[in-house]
């Protein structure tokens, strides 16, 4: 019952809409114990009508890994990022407390050369 007229159509819609998104902007894992690995998603979404190139995947820390499932996305096309955060890999207490980790990704789209998004938690330890 709701119907819209868009004036050239999906075509139009898209172009309106185009750039490369990473997704959600932040994630937050919670309370993370200090010993455990925990996991996000994000999606990353070619929202133009040229194939694109993921060149390079990073993070701000060593404890912070990530990777893309396709390295290259059709126009229109997404990709989940999956990243994980082990708070022990250092083998010290630099990552107790409120933490935030950053993904970076690169890639050949000129307006969109490097995104990112970020992970934030609480890491505690267990002292039971």
């Amino acid at each position: 019952t709701n119907v819209k007229n868009l004036v050239g159509g999906v075509q139009a819609w898209r172009e309106s809409h185009q750039g490369v998104e990473l997704m959600p902007e932040t994630v937050d894992l919670g309370t993370v114990i200090y010993g455990e690995v925990a996991r996000a998603q994000f999606n990353l979404t070619n929202a133009t009508p040229n194939p694109l190139t993921i060149t390079r995947v990073s993070t701000s820390c060593t404890c912070t890994k990530a990777q893309v499932q396709k390295t290259l996305l059709e126009p229109f096309e997404t990709t989940v990022v999956d990243v994980s955060f082990d708070p022990a890999v250092h083998k010290d207490d630099t990552d107790l407390g409120d933490i935030t980790r950053t993904i970076y990704i690169e890639t050949d789209n000129i307006n969109a050369k490097k995104i990112d998004s970020s992970i934030t938690a609480h890491v505690i330890k267990d002292n039971s």
